[in-house]
């Protein structure tokens, strides 16, 4: 979620706070940047958000009004065939931990016109 609607992003600092639901979100970063995937957020605020501890456990996760998956790869020759594909594909995959928390956690906006 590049950005998020301020339901969403409600829902998101919440579900982050959580002991079981934070920690799960924990789990699935660590499991992407394993795969040598960079996870980062977007649009981070400079102290706490309102309402919670600058001192919260995952304090650096509260800060982000986006999060994302991110992986570059160089331009080479690889790109014009099925591997190019196939690495796309092995992203998704191992990137699915943090789309399913998302799913789960932060859903769609209710707010009407807004495309996230």
């Amino acid at each position: 979620m590049y950005g998020m609607a301020p339901d969403q992003l409600d829902r998101y600092r919440q579900a982050v706070a959580g002991d079981r639901t934070g920690g799960q979100l924990e789990d699935a970063i660590a499991a992407i940047e394993k795969e040598g995937i960079g996870v980062s957020g977007r649009d981070v605020l400079k102290s706490a958000p309102r309402g919670y501890p600058a001192d919260h456990p995952r304090i650096e996760l509260l800060r982000y009004k986006g999060i994302v998956a991110w992986k570059e790869w160089p331009v080479e020759a690889w790109l014009e065939t099925v591997a190019a594909r196939d690495r796309v594909a092995g992203f998704w995959r191992a990137t699915r931990p943090l789309s399913t928390w998302l799913a789960d956690n932060v859903g769609p906006s209710a707010s009407e016109g807004v495309a996230r």
